[in-house]
C-alpha cells in the first residue's frame, strides 16, 4: 500500500523545502540535534526528510520496509543512504545515530511501539535524541475513523493506534527513553472536522479545502491528527 502511495512521488522540490522549513517537526529536530548529527529517518517513505536534513548539513540515511521504495530511493538519490529493513530490527550496530526521527511509524504495529522504541534506543549513541510522532487519541480521531473506515461490511484488519499523550509518553519511558519534550503538531486535517465532507471530496477538490482546514484551523488541537514526544537515551 505504501509503495503505491508513494509511486507518485518525484525528487523533493522547492515548495516542499519550503514547507518542511515551517514545520514543528524542524523546530524540533534544530532545537535538540546539532548540525552535522548522524541521524536516522525509520520509515522514511520517499525519503523527503533525508534529503532535506542532507542539504542542511545532517548526515542523514533512510530505512524503510517497502523494498520497492528503496530500490526507488536508491535510484533517484544514489548520493544517499538507504537500507531496506524493520523499524523493530534494524540492521545498524549500537550506538551508531546521534538522533531518531519516525513521523507516523510506531503506532503500525499491533504487538505496540514498544520494540521499535528499544531499537532506536538502541541504535542511538548515549544523550541520543529520538522524535516520533503518532495519531492523537480524540473523540473527533475516533469519530473520523468510525465514519470513513468502518461503515463497510468487509472484515477490518488492524492499521494503526492512536495514543494519549499518557500512553505515548509511558511507552517511551518503559523502552528506556526519559521524556524532554512533547505536544501536538499543528496539522489540522479536514477529515477530523468533517468526515462526510472528506468523504464526498476527491483529488484537486479535496487537496483545496484539506490546505484551508489546515491553514485555518491548525492552532486548534480538537482538529489535529498528530502528537509528537522527543526522547533522550540516558545511557552512559
Amino acid at each position: 500500500m505504501w509503495a503505491r502511495m508513494f509511486a507518485a512521488s518525484g525528487r523533493i522540490n522547492r515548495w516542499q523545502t519550503h514547507r518542511f522549513r515551517r514545520t514543528r517537526e524542524w523546530a524540533l529536530i534544530r532545537r535538540t540535534v546539532r548540525p552535522g548529527a548522524a541521524i536516522l529517518d525509520a520509515g522514511c517513505g520517499f525519503g523527503e526528510w533525508v534529503c532535506f536534513l542532507a542539504e542542511r548539513g545532517y548526515h542523514a540515511e533512510g530505512l524503510d520496509f517497502s523494498s520497492e521504495l528503496i530500490t526507488r530511493l536508491r535510484a533517484t538519490y544514489p548520493l544517499l543512504t538507504w537500507q531496506h529493513g524493520d523499524v523493530t530490527s534494524m540492521p545498524y550496530e549500537a550506538g551508531t545515530f546521534d538522533a531518531v526521527i519516525s513521523w507516523g511509524v510506531i503506532e503500525h504495529d499491533e504487538n505496540g511501539p514498544g520494540q521499535a522504541l528499544r531499537e532506536f534506543r538502541r541504535v542511538l549513541k548515549p544523550r541520543g535524541v529520538a522524535i516520533v510522532t503518532v495519531p492523537i487519541d480524540s473523540p473527533a480521531q475516533r469519530r473520523a475513523a468510525d465514519y470513513l473506515y468502518h461503515r463497510g461490511a468487509a472484515p477490518q484488519a488492524f492499521f494503526q493506534y492512536f495514543m494519549t499523550a499518557e500512553e505515548l509518553s509511558s511507552h517511551v519511558v518503559a523502552a528506556g527513553f526519559e521524556v524532554i519534550d512533547q505536544g501536538v503538531l499543528p496539522n489540522a486535517v479536514l477529515q477530523l472536522l468533517s468526515p462526510r465532507l472528506a468523504a464526498r471530496l476527491h483529488g484537486v477538490s479535496f487537496r483545496l479545502v484539506n490546505l484551508v482546514v489546515s491553514t485555518c484551523l491548525s492552532w486548534m488541537p480538537r482538529y489535529c491528527v498528530m502528537r509528537y514526544c522527543v526522547a533522550r537515551n540516558p545511557s552512559a
